[in-house]
């Protein structure tokens, strides 16, 4: 290139010798007319293949030795960068297995979850299902929006491997198609077929690749073999293969439902399906739902005693496994890019301040005769070079991260447990860093277009202007005011449900749940017997204060009805939804629930005619405007019951809903069988020694009895572990983002002290006032931060419609919330700002004079 240059000269040299010139003169006119020799060779070097990456690379080693002269500023852009995308990365491995990643089935965005919602439950509520009879009566065969339905009986129950390890698994009685459906093949063995699910064939079973490890030691001949679950063999045909998701909780075993014939008589009573879909091609959610809603209609028309109608759902499958945690999961997306956000725009403040502080090196490789373009690269070049290095220490951030995020993490997030730093999260931290490069660096790159205009020796900064970096201040305050805002509505949220009086006293108090084995107890009589006897053990333990049965503890599902006959009427009144509870007497005094009026459960009743506690809700709604006790119910198709008592209502369905309507009817010594129950103890003694004596107690009895033993303080505790995760979440990025925010102004103001150094020696030279001083460096930025306040104030009223389903008892314009998120913004704002306004005012005007 440089021998080319130098012909092409001395062509023109000659020419212009040739017409009369000097040697010297023509020389001197042909340079002039080829113009800047480095800029041409620039030029030359842009046409050729893959020079952008040899420009790259030696801008990359540049930086790299500017950043060694400067180390402390460009350890502080890496560290910012690293810490919004560490974040973003930590989150993102989360949020990803709820929210993105597709779903392992064939075809899963065909996959839905349809059914009715009944008009008991209220409108969001986060299960649609199917009465056993208008499923079989209106979706065998599948009507037209479908290619094929199936459905799983309720949502799974408790089942015991009897042998000589005895376990607690999870069975699922599915539909013989549940498998074809999914579209997922079984790893080993075969899967249901029609003739499985007939009623009384020999039971077979399809397990869980953890369980056929667990059992059978990942043996392959394993298809065949016998398994005793509760007590019964049961043949293993088939195994899942690893990694296999249930669109419903994590069975261990899946069984065929084999059912009776459906009543075509029935009113009140049946099963409830958990019923999925796989919809035919092209079908959208929204026309399923208008073709099958009057199908729903027909269905809910079965059952006359349903005064008002059921309502249609058909949503993802990826929403029903999801549930409101997808919810969740999207304000936390949403605080992490707000957080991402601040990040990039104080690294590009950042930035700017170098530009600013490097305006004299690129006047003079201006004027050197580096394009525009040239300039622009080589701004762009270290803000990817920064992105890259924080993208790759931001990892390591993320995998620390990541770990706090799976501890505060609460339990019924789908998916979470597997969440962790892969290919597909790796390629995303890289999209990111790139987005992130760009971002921080296009404004200094636009700036640096501006660079030769101030010349080579000029003191104006080019490229920096005060109030655009203001500017940048007053966006990174508005949004850290809309997270403040957000964190403190949450906040004060979450404080109101903790505050939420549950209508029972779970403070030392534990439950223990056992399921009892048909062979081994084959009636009531045996079954009451064990329960009786765990239980005297427990009252005479020391320590104890209270101990009863019960069919469900307070937190626990329990038998629902919609209605049943009262003082005698043959006719069943309709009565919302009723929640049933079969207790001994002791369980108002364990539980601590008042009685308001007529009497608790005495030893007598188990013995006499059967009596019937109502909650105030339930007396109202079964009795308005009158005394329940004496009146008399009819549950469950079951004996009459006398109301002798109403107690308080119970918020057993959630901290968010009003007291439930609860019968609780006394365990009669001659009732029917019941397998199952919960022994619950109150006690004085400490957890550890608490859930010993219930072990022990069961163990003296029959000590090959499984039980789950729980804390009711940890259960209700674990009604808040989701606002308490999004509270902390929101509330550590709205942190983070006040310390960067408040760095970014530190920067700005610290920067305008310096250039403006002769400035402020001049005026305190011509006598202005120390205070003067420190306004005229505050004030600037002050007004900047009164307007990103105001904007921030509007942004996070907008964001508290989205913030609305998790807020409880708190108005989106919150005294409290915002009064606190103003004071946290004034000390921030306040401590930022008062170094540099110290820096201001000792100024010593000669020296600032001397320095000019």
């Amino acid at each position: 290139m440089a021998r080319e240059i130098a012909s092409h000269l001395e062509q023109a040299t000659q020419e212009h010798i040739a017409r009369g010139l000097s040697p010297q003169e023509a020389r001197m006119r042909a340079l002039r007319e080829f113009g800047p020799i480095g800029l041409a060779k620039e030029e030359l070097r842009d046409t050729q293949q893959f020079q952008w990456v040899a420009d790259f690379l030696r801008d990359a080693r540049f930086t790299l030795r500017s950043w060694r002269r400067n180390p402390w500023f460009a350890a502080g852009v890496v560290a910012v960068l690293a810490l919004g995308m560490g974040s973003a990365t930590a989150l993102f491995s989360v949020l990803d297995r709820i929210l993105f990643r597709p779903l392992p089935y064939a075809d899963a965005g065909r996959l839905v979850s349809f059914g009715e919602i009944l008009p008991t439950y209220h409108e969001d509520s986060p299960l649609e299902m199917m009465r056993d009879r208008a499923y079989f009566q209106f979706w065998k065969p599948a009507p037209a929006p479908f290619q094929s339905v199936t459905s799983i009986l309720g949502r799974g129950r408790p089942c015991d491997l009897t042998e000589e390890r005895p376990e607690r698994l999870h069975c699922a009685q599915v539909e013989a198609n549940f498998l074809e459906v999914l579209g997922v093949p079984v790893a080993l063995g075969r899967n249901f077929t029609a003739e499985d699910d007939r009623m009384g064939v020999p039971p077979v079973a399809i397990i869980s690749h953890a369980l056929w490890e667990r059992r059978f030691g990942g043996d392959a001949r394993a298809a065949g073999r016998m398994l005793q679950i509760d007590d019964k063999p049961v043949q293993v045909v088939g195994v899942l293969p690893a990694g296999f998701e249930s669109p419903i909780g994590e069975p261990d075993v899946f069984l065929p439902q084999q059912l009776p014939p459906i009543d075509p008589n029935q009113k009140f009573g049946g099963l409830f399906f958990t019923t999925i879909g796989r919809l035919k091609p092209g079908v959208t959610t929204e026309q399923a739902l208008a073709a099958i809603t009057p199908v729903i209609d027909a269905g809910g028309k079965l059952f006359p005693q349903l005064s008002k109608p059921v309502k249609a759902r058909v949503r993802a499958l990826r929403d029903l496994q999801a549930g409101d945690a997808a919810r969740t999961a999207w304000l936390v997306l949403a605080a992490t890019a707000v957080f991402l956000a601040i990040v990039c725009i104080n690294a590009t403040g950042l930035l700017l301040a170098r530009l600013a502080a490097r305006s004299r090196e690129f006047a003079m490789r201006a004027a050197l005769g580096a394009g525009k373009g040239r300039l622009a690269r080589l701004a762009f070049a270290e803000s990817l070079l920064f992105a890259a290095s924080a993208g790759a220490l931001g990892m390591f951030f993320a995998q620390a991260l990541l770990k706090v995020f799976l501890r505060l993490a609460p339990a019924g997030i789908p998916g979470i447990e597997r969440a962790s730093l892969d290919l597909r999260v790796f390629a995303v931290a890289a999209a990111l860093s790139l987005f992130c490069g760009a971002a921080i660096g296009l404004w200094p790159a636009l700036s640096s277009l501006r660079a030769g205009s101030a010349g080579a020796v000029g003191r104006r900064t080019t490229g920096f202007r005060p109030g655009a970096r203001l500017a940048l201040i007053a966006t990174q305050v508005a949004l850290t005011v809309a997270l403040l805002g957000a964190s403190g509505l949450l906040l004060h949220s979450l404080l109101n449900l903790v505050r939420v009086p549950l209508g029972f006293h779970s403070e030392q108090t534990f439950t223990m749940t056992v399921s009892l084995h048909p062979a081994h107890y084959p009636d009531a009589q045996s079954q009451s017997a064990l329960f009786e006897r765990v239980l005297a053990r427990l009252r005479a333990a020391p320590g104890t204060i209270e101990a009863s049965w019960s069919s469900a503890p307070p937190l626990d599902m329990v038998i629902i009805t919609t209605g049943f006959p009262v003082d005698g009427a043959a006719e069943s009144r309709e009565a919302g939804m009723l929640r049933i509870r079969f207790t001994t007497p002791g369980y108002m005094e364990t539980f601590r629930i008042p009685i308001l009026t007529g009497r608790t459960f005495q030893e007598a009743d188990r013995d006499g005619p059967p009596a019937a506690i109502l909650s105030q809700a339930a007396a109202h709604i079964l009795f308005p405007g009158q005394n329940a006790v004496g009146h008399t119910i009819k549950p469950l198709a079951g004996p009459w019951h006398e109301v002798v008592g109403v107690a308080g209502d119970i918020r057993s369905g959630g901290l968010t809903r009003n007291g439930e309507a609860e019968v609780y009817l006394i365990r009669n010594r001659r009732a029917r069988s019941m397998r199952s129950g919960a022994l619950t103890l109150r006690t004085a003694l400490k957890t550890t020694d608490a859930i010993g004596l219930l072990k022990q107690s069961l163990a003296g009895v029959d000590p090959q009895l499984p039980a789950d033993i729980k804390s009711v303080a940890e259960e209700v505790a674990g009604l808040t572990a989701r606002p308490r995760f999004l509270a902390a979440l929101v509330a550590a990025f709205a942190g983070l983002a006040v310390f960067v925010a408040a760095a970014g102004l530190y920067a700005v103001a610290s920067f305008l002290v310096t250039q403006r150094t002769r400035e402020i020696g001049i005026r305190i030279a011509l006598g202005a006032g120390l205070p003067a001083i420190a306004r005229q460096v505050a004030g600037e930025a002050f007004y900047w931060i009164a307007a990103g306040a105001v904007l921030g104030y509007a942004l996070a009223q907008i964001a508290s419609r989205a913030l609305m389903a998790e807020l409880f008892n708190v108005p989106a314009t919150d005294a409290w919330s915002w009064a606190s998120t103003i004071g946290v913004l004034a000390v921030s704002v306040l401590l930022a700002l008062i170094a540099p306004a110290l820096r201001a005012v000792r100024v010593d005007p000669a020296v600032a004079l001397r320095s000019e």
